[in-house]
C-alpha cells in the first residue's frame, strides 16, 4: 500500500485507526513505524480521537474496584487498609448507564520485583489515556508504575530519593499530569517529615519525567510547616496539579483550608484561598477539585 498511496493519506488513515492496530502495524515495514512513532502521529492520533469521542460520545472511565475486609481514612493521614478479597479494574462509557466497554487483566501483566507494601495499587490519576499507580493505600510504598492498558505496556519508576531508609518517618502524596511545553509526562512526589530530625516539618518534592526515566533531585518545599496535604485527593490531572490541605493555627488552634497548586513546568506552589462556603475551620473537611473542559 505505501507503495502506491503518499504519504500523507496513509497518515489520515492511520489517524482513524485504534491503537492497538497502529501498535500491529508498526512492525509492518520501517516507514509505517516511523510514521507512527512520530511525535506528531502521536499527537494528532490523540487529538483526532479526542475530538472523535466529544462527537460520538465515546469517552472511557476507569473504575477500580477493591474489595476489602476493613478500610478507614482520616484526611489521607492515617489510612487503615487490611484484607483484599478481590481486586477488579474495568472501563465504562461515559453514560449515564455507565455501561462497561471492557475489564483489564492488569494481574496478567508481568512486574518486575512486585514487593509491594500493600495489597493493592492506588490508581492516582490517568492522563491522556496513560494510568498512575502508586503502592500507597495505607503505607507510603516506593512501587510506582505508568500503565498502558490499551496495548499493555507499562513502566516502573526507579525508586525516590527521599525514603524511610534515608530520612525516617513521612507521608507522601502524588500527582500524574501531562507538561504541554515538553510533551512529557511527568508524577508529582510531595514528602512530608515528622517532628525529628533535620528534616522535621519539612516538605520536599520531586519530579519523575517519563521522557528521561529519572526522578529530579529533592527540592525544599517553602510551604506553612504545619501544613498537612490530603494524599489521597481527587485531583485534575492537568497543568498545573491540585491537593486540598490545611494548615493549623497554633493562635487560634483552627484549622485553615486551601488548595494547593504546583505547576509541573515552572516546578512552583501555588496557594489557593477556598471559596468561602467551604473555608469551615475544619480538621475532616475534604474536597474533589474536577477539571471540566
Amino acid at each position: 500500500m505505501s507503495d502506491y498511496l503518499p504519504q500523507e493519506v496513509i497518515s489520515e488513515i492511520f489517524l482513524r485507526l485504534p491503537v492497538k492496530s497502529l501498535v500491529i502495524f508498526t512492525s509492518v515495514c520501517k516507514s509505517w513505524g516511523s510514521i507512527i512513532k512520530s511525535l506528531s502521529f502521536i499527537q494528532a492520533h490523540l487529538s483526532h480521537r479526542i475530538s472523535f469521542n466529544d462527537l460520538h460520545d465515546t469517552h472511557l472511565l476507569l473504575l477500580h474496584g477493591v474489595s476489602l475486609i476493613s478500610y478507614r481514612s482520616d484526611f489521607g493521614l492515617e489510612d487503615s487498609f487490611y484484607g483484599l478479597k478481590r481486586e477488579v479494574y474495568s472501563l465504562h462509557y461515559d453514560n449515564l448507564a455507565f455501561t462497561e466497554y471492557c475489564k483489564i487483566a492488569f494481574h496478567h501483566i508481568p512486574i518486575a520485583d512486585r514487593k509491594m507494601s500493600n495489597e493493592c495499587f492506588r490508581v492516582v490519576g490517568i492522563c491522556n489515556g496513560l494510568i498512575f499507580l502508586a503502592d500507597d493505600i495505607s503505607h507510603s510504598g516506593y512501587k510506582f508504575i505508568i500503565w498502558n492498558p490499551v496495548i499493555r505496556k507499562l513502566v516502573t519508576l526507579p525508586k525516590p530519593g527521599l525514603t524511610f531508609e534515608t530520612h525516617g518517618r513521612y507521608n507522601a502524596c502524588h500527582g500524574f499530569a501531562f507538561d504541554a511545553s515538553t510533551n512529557d509526562y511527568k508524577a508529582v512526589r510531595l514528602s512530608k517529615f515528622g517532628f525529628v530530625g533535620d528534616t522535621a516539618n519539612q516538605t520536599y518534592v520531586e519530579v519523575y519525567s517519563l521522557a528521561s526515566g529519572s526522578w529530579s533531585e529533592p527540592k525544599l518545599v517553602d510551604i506553612d510547616p504545619l501544613c498537612a496535604i490530603n494524599r489521597c485527593s481527587p485531583q485534575a490531572f492537568v497543568n498545573p496539579l491540585h491537593w486540598d490541605a490545611r494548615s493549623l493555627s497554633l493562635t487560634s488552634i483552627s484549622y485553615r483550608c486551601f488548595i494547593l497548586a504546583f505547576d509541573v513546568s515552572r516546578e512552583l506552589f501555588q496557594e489557593i484561598m477556598m471559596p468561602k462556603s467551604l473555608d469551615l475551620n475544619s480538621q475532616s473537611i475534604e474536597i474533589s477539585i474536577v477539571c471540566f473542559s
